[in-house]
């Protein structure tokens, strides 16, 4: 992914389906060999009680993951942030004994820092949640929601229902993107 120009990027539930500690061993891994660009992920909480989510905590503390970053690019101070959404947490339980904070709430937060603090001119979501159609046919899930609740995300590059939007969805000033699987 760094040898493909990806300037960041997020944790998705796939990550963990080794377990937490083996996840945290890939990114040092990754990270030692520099094969690896720069992590973020907004809305993960440790249990201080359990040493199996140390080594992840540990990334968070050397800041090589972290909840956001902002990189500039063209004379634009870009704020870019990952959530992972309640169903993908859903299907990752050897995330265990970590847990995924309320996305919205953690949006709210981050974006009004990015804003505010880092004076972000664009804010990203890299988002593990993902869109589908309704009942009715719509455009719903939960980057829909997050983006009628979050005014503040200019984009949100979605993922983990692997959806193909060949046209982006609008929602409020939002726009949201998906390419499918991989």
């Amino acid at each position: 992914m760094k040898d493909m120009g990806y300037d960041v990027i997020s944790i998705g539930n796939h990550e963990f389906d080794f377990g937490i500690g083996t996840t945290a061993e890939i990114i040092r891994n990754s990270v030692k060999n520099g094969q690896i660009p720069p992590i973020v992920l907004a809305n993960i909480q440790f249990d201080a009680k359990h040493k199996e989510d140390d080594g992840l905590e540990a990334l968070y503390t050397e800041g090589v993951i972290k909840p956001y970053r902002v990189i500039e690019k063209n004379g634009l101070r870009i704020g870019i942030f990952g959530i992972l959404g309640y169903d993908a947490t859903n299907v990752a339980p050897y995330i265990s004994p970590a847990k995924i904070t309320d996305p919205i709430k953690t949006a709210k937060k981050i974006t009004n820092d990015l804003r505010n603090l880092e004076k972000a001119d664009i804010v990203i979501c890299l988002s593990h949640s993902g869109v589908a159609r309704n009942n009715e046919g719509a455009w719903a899930g939960e980057d829909v929601k997050l983006a009628s609740k979050v005014k503040d995300i200019d984009i949100i590059i979605s993922g983990h229902t692997h959806t193909i939007l060949p046209e982006p969805i609008i929602t409020g000033k939002t726009i949201i993107v998906q390419t499918g699987a991989y």
